[in-house]
């Protein structure tokens, strides 16, 4: 927990204070973690993503479709919850090329053969996905209809505050598609 962040902000110290022993008063007596913040780090996963790098690629846990988008978190520091998974790397190149691959509707067919139900976790992963070398120009392609899509994407919602998911996914679904040939031939090697 960053302390001196909580003695700048004597408002945010008495909110965690107020949250901490209502924590204290509540948990389990078996339980052996003893503070709020202990029981929110565990495993370090608050603390470890304070080392992130500039572009966090993140992706859903579970759900019948992967959905990825890039983070600058440079622009805004931001934590990612247990309901998404996400890599950093300091190469928005390296960034929009994964989230590329992942947003291809080809890669989601795939993962879907060899997940249980709903639950998509770190499966990605579990492909032959070849590191982003510069040098290739299939990966400088996905890269860059990423960081377009991502735009459009943008703007569209920037555009329209009010709309919902499901037309975003509508709206943008014709392009990915546009991503199958690529990620084909960078992953699968077809």
């Amino acid at each position: 927990m960053d302390d001196k962040h909580l003695r700048a902000n004597p408002q945010a110290r008495e909110f965690y204070d107020m949250l901490n022993k209502f924590y204290q008063e509540n948990k389990k007596e078996t339980s052996n973690i003893y503070t709020l913040f202990s029981n929110l780090n565990y495993w370090n996963k608050l603390t470890k993503q304070d080392k992130n790098k500039q572009y966090i690629v993140v992706y859903n846990a579970s759900g019948s479709r992967l959905k990825s988008a890039v983070i600058d978190n440079e622009e805004k520091e931001i934590v990612i919850c247990s309901e998404n998974y996400y890599y950093s790397t300091d190469s928005q190149n390296e960034a929009h090329y994964l989230s590329a691959i992942f947003n291809a509707p080809i890669f989601s067919k795939n993962i879907k053969i060899i997940k249980s139900s709903r639950h998509i976790h770190k499966r990605p992963f579990s492909f032959p996905i070849p590191l982003y070398d510069n040098e290739n120009e299939l990966h400088r392609k996905l890269a860059k209809k990423s960081q377009k899509y991502h735009s459009v994407v943008q703007d569209l919602v920037h555009n329209n505050p009010k709309i919902t998911s499901e037309k975003t996914k509508m709206f943008i679904s014709q392009k990915l598609i546009k991503l199958d040939t690529l990620t084909k031939e960078v992953v699968f090697k077809v």
